[in-house]
């Protein structure tokens, strides 16, 4: 079985952009970043298939890649999702983007169409920066509220399928496929 999600790369000049606003903060050192190799903005995370089904999904997205132009969305603002009034994820995100949202929209009704699992929450683009988990980082996170970060544009080329290899001192990402657009 293979733990797989779809996402969109983060290229690099995006993340050194924002981890250099963030470095701004004195105790910015003290947290526990996620690598900035697995960073990525996640379109549909799947869960756990079996290699035939993965043979399905690289058919499903080669065409829809086929079907959609490259197209740019615009860095927007970081955040924070909570779980019982405490943040768990501090993350930035994207500007809407009706490209990105047509996008997402497709390989949600072209995977359930072929018995994936259809996600009916709202979309939001967003990159996780950390995840948190210690007392220090509860209680410090507030300090990156309200920072301004630059409004960068990604170019959304591609789309990626992903597989996640869980350990105990985390995940470990590897692509599967990569798929052009247009």
């Amino acid at each position: 079985m293979n733990r797989v999600f779809i996402a969109v790369p983060i290229n690099n000049d995006i993340i050194e952009t924002i981890h250099c606003s963030l470095s701004k903060i004195d105790i910015y050192n003290k947290f526990k970043w996620e690598p900035k190799e697995k960073l990525h903005v996640t379109l549909k995370f799947i869960g756990e298939i079996s290699e035939s089904k993965i043979f399905t999904l690289d058919n499903i997205l080669n065409k829809i890649s086929e079907n959609f132009n490259t197209f740019n969305i615009k860095v927007n603002r970081l955040g924070y999702f909570y779980k019982n009034s405490i943040p768990t994820i501090f993350w930035f995100n994207f500007f809407r983007s009706e490209h990105l949202n047509a996008l997402k929209y497709s390989i949600e009704n072209q995977l359930s169409e072929k018995g994936f699992e259809q996600d009916d929450k709202d979309f939001k683009a967003h990159v996780t920066l950390i995840r948190v988990k210690s007392d220090f980082e509860k209680q410090n996170i507030s300090f990156f509220k309200g920072l301004d970060i630059e409004q960068k544009e990604l170019k959304v080329e591609k789309i990626l399928l992903m597989k996640s290899e869980l350990n105990r001192n985390g995940s470990i990402y590897k692509i599967i496929n990569e798929y052009k657009l247009k």
